[in-house]
């Protein structure tokens, strides 16, 4: 990532929106701030002092997990501690994420994309998006459910077509820095362009593990045809669905290992009405959205979206 200046985000007031802002869970809106090219992460580096130098700060923490504290990159108390910075590119449209974990027992025995589909219990997390902001059921109910059949039959009719749920580990057994579980997990939207991703480990007394994700959100998912696919658009002050999921583990399967947190402590793992709100923030300087209608307001209005979600 480079930049000769510090970037100027210009974020719309709640009451300057665009488009109709239909609440999900909760009175928090995470900002998702907008990077023009010359500043998009290189996700290959081994670092994220890329994001870190441009973005204004962390869109999330763990502090906002019912049951861990704020991030404490010693630990402390806490056996976990994270946090997450978000970006979005308009002339690309994709999502960027990077995750920064800090862990005192770092446990990842996921076997890689040509494993099984599962995690394997390995440490993790979910993103989870509605690009379009219009909810409804993307995932199978458990009385309907079998992932034998989650992409085939009725089930393929609802299987993350209108939502998508991306599960991405750390540092994988077959060597790589980063990976995907899950049944979306080798098909083609999980390739560039639609997607890109790779991650570093830091080990010590407590392991640092990071992971960059370029990614695509979805309002029409068709998994046999990118060509019958339509790709969420991405427009400067929009409301999109957000949620996230940490998957903390501590050894092999034994229920006491496990623990899972959820952003502000609830997680719809059907419907995408459930799922937080995201304010994709604009930004004016070279192509980003904002550097050429001069529609938005001033440049230090991202700030009042950062307090906002707080």
């Amino acid at each position: 990532m480079r930049t000769d200046r510090p970037l100027l985000f210009a974020g719309l007031a709640v009451a300057l929106l665009v488009l109709p802002a239909r609440a999900h869970v909760g009175e928090r809106v995470y900002p998702i701030y907008e990077l023009p090219t010359s500043a998009l992460p290189d996700l290959h580096d081994g670092t994220l002092d890329d994001w870190k130098a441009v973005l204004p700060g962390p869109s999330l923490d763990s502090g906002e997990f019912p049951g861990l504290s704020a991030f404490d990159p010693v630990l402390g108390q806490a056996s976990l501690s994270f946090r997450v910075w978000l970006a979005w590119h308009h002339v690309s449209q994709r999502l960027f994420v990077a995750a920064e974990w800090v862990d005192d027992v770092f446990w990842s025995p996921y076997a890689g994309v040509n494993g099984s589909s599962g995690r394997q219990h390995s440490d993790g997390f979910d993103i989870l998006l509605d690009g379009d902001h219009s909810g409804g059921q993307y995932w199978p109910t458990y009385t309907m459910f079998d992932m034998s059949d989650v992409y085939t039959g009725k089930n393929k009719l609802i299987s993350c077509v209108q939502a998508q749920d991306y599960g991405v580990v750390f540092r994988a057994a077959d060597g790589t820095n980063a990976g995907l579980y899950g049944p979306l997990r080798d098909f083609w939207l999980n390739h560039p362009p639609y997607m890109d991703m790779d991650g570093f480990v830091t080990d010590g007394a407590t392991v640092t593990a990071s992971v960059e994700v370029a990614l695509t959100a979805w309002d029409h998912l068709n998994i046999d045809d990118a060509g019958q696919s339509v790709a969420s658009r991405l427009v400067a002050g929009a409301i999109i669905g957000f949620d996230f999921v940490v998957w903390d583990w501590d050894g092999p399967a034994n229920p006491g290992d496990a623990r899972g947190y959820m952003l502000l402590g609830t997680v719809d793992q059907v419907n995408s009405s459930g799922f937080k709100d995201a304010e994709l923030v604009p930004c004016d300087q070279e192509d980003c959205s904002g550097a050429s209608d001069g529609s938005f307001v001033d440049s230090d209005s991202w700030a009042r979206i950062k307090a906002r979600s707080r």
